[in-house]
């Protein structure tokens, strides 16, 4: 697949596992220059011998406005520009509204929607002609579950986010779309008994998402083969969000 990213520089949040991981690989693999960010990576990080010339990695908070801020200038000190960010950092949060502390909220803000906005905001400082912004979002924000109001409000917070930032960048021909998957294995979510194999029940196509299959979407979304779309969300979901209705065959 040649998807036309050769040699562009590509920032991913979340990179050490999942579908960052899945997206950084997929990234180096169509001969972009990548730079991954997390906030801690394994020993055995598949891209950690990569050539530094089209790889290179770095431990950093994005939950802080410090740390957020500086994986696009850290970025461009590796490679002298940034053309496509993928904003994935992510936690997940399971407090009900009723023992909701104020720790969990500022956490869960700061991790999911403060650290993509002032990610982008240095971004903006210097908006490269054709770039791209993919921000990962969740299908939380397509039902209500219990004990998800920090998560959910804060990818509904990633909606807003998105379309602020498409309308503003516009003008330098820089792109900025979601991507929203639904259930992935990969351990970010954690269920209870049962609650899985619940979940996989309701999705039309029968099966989680594997992380590669989220990611060939990020970079598809990203790539100039997607050229005149932007403001714009793309479920990867099994059909999920539908929430068709089992009346028979």
């Amino acid at each position: 697949m040649d998807l036309g990213l050769t040699d562009k520089v590509v920032v991913v949040t979340g990179a050490a596992r999942g579908v960052g991981l899945a997206a950084a690989k997929l990234f180096h693999a169509e001969g972009a220059r990548v730079f991954s960010v997390d906030r801690s990576f394994d020993d055995d990080y598949p891209l950690a011998n990569a050539n530094r010339d089209r790889h290179r990695y770095a431990t950093v908070d994005v939950s802080t406005e410090a740390g957020a801020t500086s994986v696009v200038r850290l970025a461009r000190e590796a490679f002298g520009t940034v053309d496509i960010i993928v904003l994935n950092a992510a936690r997940h949060s399971a407090q009900s509204v009723a023992s909701l502390t104020a720790d969990e909220l500022d956490l869960t803000y700061r991790t999911n929607l403060l650290g993509a906005a002032f990610a982008l905001r240095e971004f903006a400082t210097a908006l490269p002609a054709g770039g791209a912004v993919v921000v990962v979002g969740s299908t939380a924000t397509k039902s209500v579950q219990k004990n998800e109001f920090a998560y959910r409000s804060s990818k509904f917070g990633l909606r807003a986010l998105t379309e602020s930032a498409a309308v503003e960048f516009a003008h330098a021909d820089v792109r900025v779309n979601m991507v929203t998957p639904g259930a992935i294995q990969t351990g970010f979510a954690k269920y209870g008994p049962g609650v899985l194999e619940r979940l996989t029940d309701e999705i039309p196509l029968g099966r989680t998402a594997t992380p590669e299959e989220v990611a060939t979407c990020i970079a598809f979304v990203a790539s100039p083969a997607c050229g005149y779309m932007t403001g714009s969300e793309l479920l990867v979901d099994g059909g999920l969000s539908m929430r068709s209705l089992r009346l028979g065959d």
